[in-house]
């Protein structure tokens, strides 16, 4: 690429969902880039809107047919006939292999000489070791990856990649959740929490879809544990989901149905905000992802199970006993203990927050990603 045009960027994903929303329309408005995005309007199996129709004008969005098996174990995208008669100054593919036209495509691209970014998790949890090296074999054919820490892109270098690693610091979009809190001064805050019968300094929150990966039926059964020694002790849960009717019996057999409360799906930055700053912590016993960032974003500190291997990898942003407390995978009174932690310590307990609304703010978020999208694309495309 010659002149000072902005580079042209090709994005071949399968969704966009709402978490990335920001990011694209931030790299658009900074001028980073000129996008141009190719997707499907679902996965089918997994439960993710596409929010295309949310980004910006600017961005040419083109919506494509597939075909998948159960939860994307094996996908094929049909990319229109104009995709190949144009030329972008890059292509950044979502570099999953079970989406079995993205390697095809990548390849082609790489015949004619294109420049070629993969984007994807170094570690995927349904992966074995073959489909491991097979991946890592085909990402050093590529020109770069864009990986989702730091801590992936230095193994990914460690283990003999070729090509350019850039971690993006995968995060939300701070600004939107800063702005968010403004909104809640503590008057207003206060006032909220009286009318909503919330105990700030015993409130327990949890935030995500109610499905069996998140493990949320501990929380009652941690709970159950505490009766006495904690008796103000209080769970709201954000979200709904499959597991919804099986945990609310659970809590009802437990006898915790005063202490327990679900207040279904909350999608709004703004009615969220709430909740997440009256909550002595964010409780996510099972697989944690990006809600790890989102407590961070309101100063929320997390707890969740120390099978690091287990998580996402956004628990790169997580240091047990500083941005929150591990509690043993799988032990119910462990889990217990850390919720007691939290509740008994409350200077502790305003350290993690503080640091962890810090790595939120300048480690992990949507400024960092398009920083770090804008130097992997300009140490790819020459000038």
């Amino acid at each position: 690429m010659t002149g000072s045009r902005n580079p042209r960027v090709c994005v071949i994903t399968n969704i966009v969902p709402h978490y990335r929303v920001s990011l694209y329309n931030s790299i658009c408005r900074s001028e980073i880039a000129e996008l141009s995005i190719f997707c499907q309007n679902e996965i089918p199996g997994i439960n993710l809107e596409s929010n295309a129709s949310k980004l910006d004008a600017a961005i040419e969005v083109s919506i494509v047919p597939y075909v998948s098996m159960k939860r994307e174990s094996l996908a094929w995208q049909f990319l229109p006939l104009r995709f190949f008669f144009r030329k972008w100054d890059a292509y950044l593919l979502t570099a999953n292999p079970r989406v079995v036209s993205t390697v095809v495509y990548s390849l082609i691209l790489k015949l004619l000489g294109r420049r070629v970014v993969g984007w994807a998790q170094l570690h995927s949890g349904r992966s074995n070791k073959l489909l491991e090296r097979l991946k890592l074999y085909w990402w050093n054919l590529l020109d770069g990856m864009f990986v989702y820490t730091d801590a992936e892109a230095i193994e990914l270098a460690a283990g003999g990649y070729r090509g350019i690693a850039v971690g993006m610091n995968n995060g939300l979009d701070q600004d939107r959740i800063d702005s968010a809190i403004l909104e809640w001064p503590r008057t207003r805050l206060e006032q909220w929490q009286r009318q909503a019968d919330v105990d700030p300094v015993m409130t327990i929150l949890s935030c995500a879809r109610l499905d069996s990966k998140n493990a949320f039926e501990l929380v009652p059964r941690a709970m159950s544990l505490l009766r006495e020694s904690h008796p103000r002790i209080r769970w709201v849960v954000i979200g709904d989901g499959p597991e919804r009717s099986s945990i609310g019996s659970l809590v009802d057999e437990l006898g915790l149905g005063d202490r327990v409360r679900f207040v279904g799906s909350i999608y709004e930055e703004i009615d969220l905000a709430p909740w997440f700053l009256s909550a002595v912590a964010l409780a996510h016993p099972g697989k944690i992802g990006l809600s790890l960032l989102h407590a961070f974003g309101y100063g929320c500190p997390v707890i969740t199970n120390d099978n690091v291997k287990s998580h996402t990898p956004e628990i790169a942003a997580f240091t047990d006993g500083k941005t929150g407390l591990f509690y043993e995978h799988g032990s119910i009174s462990s889990l217990a203990e850390a919720l007691a932690q939290v509740l008994d310590s409350p200077n502790r307990r305003d350290s993690m927050a503080r640091e962890a609304q810090r790595r939120a703010r300048n480690d992990f978020n949507v400024r960092v990603m398009t920083a770090r999208f804008q130097s992997l694309i300009g140490a790819v495309v020459p000038r």
